[in-house]
This record gives structure tokens, sequence and C-alpha cells, in this order.
């Protein structure tokens, strides 16, 4: 029970450290470039692993910066992590368009 415990503490600190970067990749763009909340986000949309969910990504941000109060992002950007949060990867597949949808609208 305690290696379980302890492997699972170790998992949270993990995701929370994983957090912590991610967060500091929006905190330092948005001190560079505060006028440009969406380029920032997209960049750092961009520079995320390859196969991380954009949205798992947002709401870990989001979670980071309830539990770190002292350090802020923008209520701009944090708008738009919100609006990230709730699309993830799954849903966005589920939203594409038909092939009548795609073929009428171009």
């Amino acid at each position: 029970m305690s290696i379980e415990i302890s492997a699972a503490t170790a998992e949270i600190a993990a995701a929370d450290d994983r957090a912590g970067i991610w967060f500091g990749a929006l905190w330092r763009a948005e001190r560079l470039r505060l006028d440009a909340c969406h380029a920032n986000l997209l960049a750092w949309i961009m520079a995320l692993p390859a196969g991380l969910d954009p949205a798992e990504a947002a709401s870990a941000v989001i979670a980071y910066q309830q539990r770190h109060e002292a350090e802020a992002l923008s209520a701009p950007l944090m708008a738009l992590l919100h609006n990230v949060a709730r699309y993830p990867m799954d849903r966005l597949a589920r939203m594409r368009p038909t092939r009548r949808q795609w073929a009428t609208a171009h």
C-alpha cells in the first residue's frame, strides 16, 4: 500500500512539474508581449510536445495557477486557456465536417 501511495505522490509531483513548465512558458511570453495573448497562446500550443492534447495542457496550467496564485496569467489569456481546455482532441475529432459540408464550403 505504501508503495502505491509513493508512486501516486510521485506521479502528482511530476504532473505539477510539467504544468509548472507549461505555465512558465506562457508567463514568460506574456511578460515579453503582454498585448499579444492570442499569439502567445498559439506559440505555446505549437511548442507543446507532439501528441500532447492542448486541452489537457491548458487544463493543467489552469489548475497550476489556482494552486500558485502568486504568479498569475492575464485574464484574457486565462479566458483563452479555458476555451482551449473545453475542446480536447476527441471532441474536436467528433466535430469534423462531413464530406458534403466540406464540399459546399469550398
